[in-house]
């Protein structure tokens, strides 16, 4: 029977870090790859980006179609010789070999959003130029774009290969220890009951009586741990509660320098002591002892217990029981070696999981934060997200307020500690509340892992919070406030926290600067929509108020005509000749200025329209008004495109009538028509060997009673281009033109593509 007090956990072992893949990251050519300039990558491969760099895991992140690899320094050491040629590379040309295992898994990532794990997966790889089988432990997690769509695969790749060797190693060795009388025979029952658990402390207690078990009633056994500066037991048989100043003793604890443990300790091997001396040994109360010996228990390298055995019926350790206490050492350092390495197994899934979290957390953020235009609801959903991620707190966002002499509270998340404390931080001075103005000058954010309670002179937070991280708002260059972080206990501030909050911190001031340049834009926009609803009835009503007065000029001219009769000379003649052309050439400008003015205000009906069909249409209306003249006309194929139809006809209307009109003056007038398939657009051309333009003046061309040519050589209103531009850009379009004086021109417009 064994007895047990409460237990510390045993101690981590080391980790390291490398730091190259930033660079090489930074300074790749990946304009070269299918994901392009790295300014021009989405936010959601950014943050991810950023997150996997600093991530002390192994991980690569799969982006796009192609499977383009970006991954970290863990993973980088996992690659041999693949690095560097990996980075920017398909995964399927830098892992042929495992093509054939991953290419269902990322299938079932991209297309269905499956994630998938594995552990201790053998797999056959490459990396050193040859083929060597490796394990490894693998979870593959979809990675989501601004879209809500799987934008690529997220990799997190731990190498187990020596921890699966070292167990067929251990089982070997048990195999091995088959041999040897009673050493055999205890290591066997030892190695049983290994198998059979799972707890560390339940290890050495089975130890401990299979060793009792050994030498029987004559020996006594104790498992110590250090505390400070004492050995003091942990663990002891039973036998031990008869002598209660030995055990008050041990459990009181053995200095370190105490001969025995101490030199175990030093050596790390069993230490076999003959002929015990209780004076020499310094350990008090142990007279009834003859021999004694001490078994380091060694995890990670470090000694983390000592297994203590001492003998009452002999002085004397024969090599027999050398042999036992030394393989039941062997074994429980390798059984505790291997429940230390699935503790950390299993801490390190944890935080995988919460990597992962995150990581599918900040997808989420990054697209609320796209999405989202109010900016205190902006700031709210990352105070959510980022609490969600933390220890148990809260978070605050402070703004100066407009006399700049205090902190205002705009938003906050999670309850403080105190009501005191809450009314505190409703208001709070600006010039005394440090932890808020040192990121707010600096720029900078600011984390304490033991909040500074002295430094805000806050009452109410004399015990909470217990750490803290504030971070500067900023808005073009501009700042705008401070978002803080206060957990409820002490917490250091890892490189990976900091790497999150500083990249929510980025993610935040660019969706804030989005916001308000959005404001902008919509503000002016609604101001020109305005303006130009103004100008359009406007536009409409002086036409309409001209038109009367043109009508009594041409009511009365043509009285004045029937009055004068056959008695009109040849001057007034004329002059009634001129007043009619002229009225006429009114009527004419104010019936185009309708038509610009009905063309900006009637609704769009689009649909499919087949170009071809509509150009043989307007082609053959305006031919029958000057036939004989032999045009030459060139109309390449002409694609179906979304429009409005009765629009769309005033269009080729307006050009193709402009390319008769300005060809008049050509013996062989010719006048060619195409269309150009674009990325996302169709580009339609109307080119004439007319008379042309000069360059210099093609901005005027588009605009209201505007004209290049004068009007006794070439009729017109200086209307119909304006008119074109208006409905190319109604549609989505756009409008230029190109041309030399005396070699024609060339018009052309776009439309969407769809």
């Amino acid at each position: 029977m064994t007895h047990t007090t409460d237990l510390p956990p045993f101690p981590d072992g080391p980790t390291s870090a490398a730091s190259e893949m930033g660079l090489l990251v930074r300074d790749f050519d990946w304009a070269a790859t299918p994901l392009g300039p790295r300014e021009s990558w989405p936010g959601s491969l950014r943050t991810v980006t950023d997150l996997l760099l600093a991530h002390p895991f192994a991980m690569t992140l799969l982006w796009g179609q192609d499977l383009v690899q970006v991954y970290n320094d863990p993973y980088r050491l996992l690659m041999g010789a693949k690095h560097p040629a990996g980075l920017g590379q398909p995964t399927r040309e830098c892992w042929p070999e495992v093509w054939p295992f991953n290419a269902p898994l990322y299938e079932a990532v991209m297309q269905r959003g499956e994630a998938a794990h594995f552990s201790d997966q053998p797999l056959t790889i490459q990396r050193h130029g040859h083929d060597e089988e490796a394990f490894f432990t693998l979870c593959y997690s979809p990675v989501r774009d601004e879209s809500g769509e799987v934008g690529g695969v997220l990799v997190t790749v731990i190498e187990t290969t020596e921890r699966v060797r070292a167990q067929q190693q251990v089982q070997e060795g048990t195999r091995q220890l088959d041999a040897g009388a009673r050493a055999q025979e205890a290591l066997v029952t030892f190695t049983e009951a290994v198998g059979t658990q799972a707890g560390v402390w339940a290890l050495i207690r089975q130890a401990i009586e299979v060793l009792r078990a050994r030498f029987g009633d004559g020996s006594s056994l104790v498992y110590f741990e250090r505390e400070g500066d004492r050995w003091r037991a942990r663990v002891w048989t039973e036998d031990l509660e008869a002598q209660p100043e030995l055990l008050g003793t041990l459990q009181a604890g053995l200095p370190l320098d105490t001969l025995l443990p101490a030199e175990a300790a030093r050596t790390r091997e069993p230490l076999f002591i003959d002929r015990w001396d209780t004076a020499q040994e310094e350990v008090p109360h142990s007279g009834p002892y003859r021999a004694a010996a001490n078994t380091p228990l060694v995890v990670n390298g470090e000694v983390c217990g000592l297994i203590g055995l001492g003998l009452r019926h002999t002085h004397r350790w024969n090599e027999r029981d050398r042999a036992v206490v030394r393989a039941v050492g062997r074994g429980l350092n390798l059984a505790l070696e291997r429940a230390e390495e699935a503790r950390q197994w299993q801490a390190q899934n944890a935080e995988l999981d919460a990597r992962n979290r995150a990581l599918g957390a900040f997808a989420e953020l990054t697209r609320d934060l796209a999405l989202e235009t109010d900016p205190y609801r902006l700031i709210r959903r990352t105070q959510e997200v980022v609490l969600s991620l933390l220890p148990a707190g809260f978070s605050l966002y402070f703004e100066p307020g407009e006399d700049a002499g205090r902190w205002l509270l705009r938003s906050q998340v999670g309850e403080v500690s105190t009501p005191e404390l809450q009314r505190a931080v409703q208001s709070l001075p600006f010039a005394d509340t440090a932890n808020l103005r040192i990121p707010w000058e600096s720029g900078e954010s600011h984390f304490q892992d033991a909040y500074d309670h002295a430094a805000d002179q806050l009452s109410g937070s004399e015990r909470y919070p217990g750490a803290s991280a504030t971070l500067p708002v900023s808005v073009g260059g501009r700042q705008r406030g401070v978002l803080g972080f206060a957990l409820s206990r002490e917490h250091r501030w890892t490189r990976a926290d900091r790497a999150m909050l500083d990249t929510v911190r980025s993610s935040l001031n660019l969706a804030l600067e989005r916001v308000e340049t959005t404001a902008a834009l919509v503000a002016q926009r609604q101001s020109l929509e305005a303006a130009n609803e103004e100008l359009e009835a406007f536009t409409y009503s002086v036409s309409h108020d001209l038109r009367t007065p043109v009508r009594h000029v041409m009511g009365f001219n043509q009285l004045l005509r029937q009055h004068l009769g056959a008695g009109a000379d040849a001057r007034g003649e004329r002059y009634l000749k001129v007043i009619e052309e002229a009225a006429g050439r009114m009527n004419t400008l104010i019936d185009a200025m309708l038509d610009l003015s009905r063309t900006s205000r009637q609704p769009l009906r689009l649909g499919p329209v087949e170009l071809g069909e509509l150009v043989e249409a307007v082609r053959w209306e305006l031919e029958g008004e000057g036939p004989g003249r032999g045009v030459r006309w060139q109309i390449g194929p002409l694609p179906r495109v979304m429009a409005d139809r009765d629009t769309l006809r005033q269009v080729l209307s307006n050009l193709l009538d402009n390319a008769l009109k300005y060809t008049r003056p050509r013996e062989a007038p010719q006048i060619e028509l195409w269309a150009e398939g674009r990325p996302g657009e169709w580009a339609v051309f109307v080119r004439d060997n007319g008379v042309g333009f000069d360059p210099r003046y093609s901005n005027k061309l588009f605009g209201v009673f505007q004209r290049l040519h004068r009007a006794e050589d070439f009729e017109g209103t200086g209307v119909g281009l304006a008119n074109v531009r208006r409905i190319v850009t109604r549609h989505g379009g756009r409008v230029w033109a190109e041309g030399l004086p005396g070699e024609g021109a060339t018009f052309a417009f776009t439309l969407p593509r769809t």
